[in-house]
């Protein structure tokens, strides 16, 4: 598989890994479905993390992401339940990534970027007391 889901435990946090040969044209509904299943209908203020550090993205990636992105849907970075989205890298792609998704052509959403998971979970945390 080349990504993986997981819900931290008693924690309004998602951490979402993409490892390299994740393609985003094919795989972004599989992935939405499973970040979804990891989330109750009524909740709200959740925190998604998605890791990026691993993976080289280009330009066409970001585009196809971003057209994902704005589709929305249950487990997608549009969706409502989230409070944020959370990216970590520091390719200057996911930074590119991150500003357009707060673009109002592709949605308006929330999203910051950290270098590691750890300064990424320790923002959520905080957001979240």
């Amino acid at each position: 598989m080349n990504y993986s889901v997981r819900r931290l435990p008693d924690e309004k946090i998602i951490v979402v890994v993409l490892m390299n040969r994740y393609d985003f044209e094919k795989n972004s509904k599989e992935l939405y479905d499973e970040i979804d299943k990891l989330m109750g209908a009524d909740e709200t203020e959740l925190y998604c993390i998605t890791d990026l550090s691993t993976l080289d993205i280009d330009f066409s990636d970001v585009v196809v992401a971003l057209g994902s992105s704005k589709r929305g849907g249950p487990g997608s970075p549009a969706d409502p339940r989230f409070a944020q989205n959370i990216f970590i890298g520091t390719d200057d792609m996911v930074q590119f990534a991150a500003q357009s998704m707060q673009q109002t052509q592709y949605g308006k959403l929330d999203t910051l970027v950290f270098p590691s998971l750890e300064e990424a979970l320790l923002y959520a945390r905080a957001r979240l007391s």
